[in-house]
């Protein structure tokens, strides 16, 4: 009983995160350059006419989307210091396995706490939502991944 929230939590941060890096480069509605303030009204303008949202439940929405985000933006910046990490140890005669452990183990802490806030986030808004609110998101979800695979 306790794996249904968790799971649905984690499907909907998955639709997030597909909505806020994979469709930027593959779907219409993000082709091109976009603000994360307009994805995240883009977003939240979606997923309140699919689940028919009311203000409260939207407010919700946007400040959870807004907030995973823009913490998951500071782990999108760190991506050029992996590389230059990675880069200096390759560049050495020998690569020194305790650099890439602890840089690997300091961005896996890290994503374990977006993770958390997420999903804690995540349940607060799954709260908010009405059985068929609920009902019709799990539809949404399993038509999103049919799409994904085709």
């Amino acid at each position: 009983m306790y794996f249904k929230p968790i799971i649905i939590a984690i499907c909907l941060i998955v639709v997030g995160v597909m909505l806020f890096s994979g469709c930027s480069r593959h779907c219409r509605p993000f082709h091109g350059r976009m603000s994360s303030e307009r994805k995240t009204k883009w977003v939240v303008r979606k997923i309140s006419r699919e689940l028919k949202l009311n203000d409260e439940q939207k407010q919700n929405l946007e400040t959870m989307i807004r907030d995973i985000h823009s913490k998951m933006e500071v782990l999108h910046m760190e991506k050029g210091t992996m590389l230059t990490v990675l880069t200096d140890e390759v560049q050495k005669d020998s690569i020194d396995a305790d650099v890439l452990n602890n840089f690997f183990t300091d961005r896996e802490t890290d994503f374990k706490e977006i993770r958390s806030y997420a999903i804690d986030k995540l349940v607060e808004f799954h709260k908010t939502l009405t059985p068929e609110q609920r009902q019709k998101l799990a539809e949404k979800m399993q038509e999103i991944h049919k799409q994904q695979r085709g």
